[in-house]
Formats: structure tokens, sequence, C-alpha cells
């Protein structure tokens, strides 16, 4: 199930109904204030996290490190993501080719694995 909820009070209604109505393996927070929400509603419903539930946020802010368990986190490295966009606009300005088609560029993430996740086996 996928929702998108600016509402805190309302992501937290439907958190609580998605867990309550049956068996959820995971949480995928697209924000940090999702994925803290998710750990909160859980724990408040006494799910067992990660023995019952694992929950990852994107970014890496100060909220995953805090909370309790502390949320497992992908950092998507927006200094380094800005400064790569900053670069590409300098040089296309520079060039004056508006003709020029828009580049994509695949910036890598990193996951920060903290307790509430089962820790990934490496091979």
């Amino acid at each position: 199930m996928i929702f998108e909820q600016l509402e805190k009070s309302f992501m937290e209604v439907e958190i609580r109904k998605l867990l309550s109505a049956g068996k959820v393996d995971a949480i995928l927070g697209l924000e940090e204030e999702a994925g803290v929400t998710s750990l909160l509603t859980a724990n408040s419903l006494a799910i067992k996290i990660p023995k019952e539930l694992s929950i990852i946020c994107f970014t890496n802010g100060i909220l995953p490190k805090y909370v309790v368990p502390s949320l497992t986190s992908i950092s998507q490295h927006g200094y380094h993501m800005g400064e790569r966009a900053a670069q590409q606009l300098v040089n296309r300005i520079e060039q004056n080719d508006t003709e020029k088609p828009f580049e994509t560029e695949v910036i890598k993430t990193t996951m920060i694995e903290r307790d509430s996740t089962i820790p990934l086996i490496k091979t």
C-alpha cells in the first residue's frame, strides 16, 4: 500500500489502520517524519521492531538517530546532489547552448543500518 500525506495526524491514522489490518513486514518512509511516525505508531501497538516489523526512511537527518529503536535510513547525499546540479547549471549557462538535452546523473545513496532493521548478512 502506498499513501501520500502531509498532515501528521492523518498519517498516524493511516499507518495505524495499515498495521492493525494484517501482517506488514516493512515500511519505507519517503522522508524521516514518515519513518518516525511509523515507528512511534508501531511502538504504541506493541509491535516488536525489527523482529516483527522493519522500518527504513529516506534522508539521514537528526531524527532517525535519536528515536528508539534508532531508524535505518538511506542517505541521498543532498549536499553532493546540490553541488552536482549547480555544476550542471553553470556549465549549461557558460556554454549558452539551449538546444543541448538535459543530463541525468545518478548519485549513489548509502544505507545507514541502525536498530529498526535486522542486520544484513554480508557475503
